[in-house]
């Protein structure tokens, strides 16, 4: 079964792209998002095991909301509050949080 990760932007696409298997899809929202525009993001692939990686901040925050009304069923990943943003979490940490999740990774 394929997996779906939304994150919020280019930066964090390319922290994580080479961390997962071609099975893992990678959304994402370039940031703040309307509720319209995030689904239309997402259905096409609501199918699929739903999973979020954003920002600890305000920002990621409204993300989780506006995720949680809409898709119930996705997981949230966490980073760490002291690196704060995805792509400035060290890669290593990433790998071992995905992998914690069942994300696909690559070995």
């Amino acid at each position: 079964m394929r997996q779906c990760i939304v994150v919020e932007g280019r930066a964090d696409m390319l922290q994580i792209a080479p961390l997962v298997t071609a099975d893992v899809i990678i959304l994402k929202t370039n940031g703040t998002i309307s509720e319209v525009a995030l689904e239309e993001l997402v259905e096409p692939y609501e199918y699929l095991a739903l999973y979020t990686l954003f920002d600890a901040d305000y920002t990621g925050d409204v993300l989780r909301k506006l995720m949680d009304r809409l898709y119930p069923e996705c997981t949230h990943l966490y980073i760490d509050d002291e690196d704060k943003a995805v792509e400035e979490t060290p890669r290593m940490k990433l790998y071992a949080l995905l992998k914690d999740a069942a994300i696909y990774v690559k070995d």
